[in-house]
Formats: C-alpha cells, sequence, structure tokens
C-alpha cells in the first residue's frame, strides 16, 4: 500500500506533492514489486483523476481522500450550521 504523501515526505522531505519522475519511478516500482510477489497493489489518492490514472496505470486497490480531508469536510459542515446563530 503506497501512501502518496508518506512516499513524498520520505523522497523529498515536503508534503507528498511530488510531481516528478523520481516519485512516478518510485511508484511503478512499487507496484511491479507488489504484483511480482503476488500481492494487490494499492495506492491512497486524492482526486479522481489521479484515481483513474492509478487503475490505468494496474493499480486494484485505491482508497479516495483522507482522513484529514474527511474530518476537514465534517468541521467546515459544522461550522456553516453553527454560524447563522
Amino acid at each position: 500500500f503506497i501512501g502518496g504523501g508518506d512516499l513524498g515526505v520520505d523522497m523529498a522531505g515536503i508534503d507528498g506533492e511530488v510531481d516528478s519522475t523520481e516519485f512516478e519511478q518510485a511508484v511503478e516500482r512499487v507496484r511491479q514489486v507488489t504484483v511480482a510477489a503476488g500481492k494487490v497493489p494499492a495506492i491512497a489518492m486524492k482526486d479522481p483523476g489521479g484515481v483513474r490514472r492509478r487503475i490505468e496505470q494496474g493499480f486494484e486497490l485505491l482508497t479516495y481522500a483522507t482522513d484529514l480531508r474527511f474530518m476537514n469536510g465534517a468541521l467546515n459542515h459544522a461550522h456553516d450550521e453553527v454560524r447563522p446563530v
């Protein structure tokens, strides 16, 4: 299971916002090794376009968004509900 943010931090020390050849090569290498080991390649994605691209690449298990996104959405909803008071 690849957490793109985790891999990005490991590779570049940033918040996983890696858009580089090296990052893509690492993702593909992990996918290939996973398949060769008879396992299901999995990756976390944060946008629908990324999900489609990774499915086309051969990933079979994908998670969409992150815990933080869900919590942020819930907090924004609660704020909107309370704001008029």
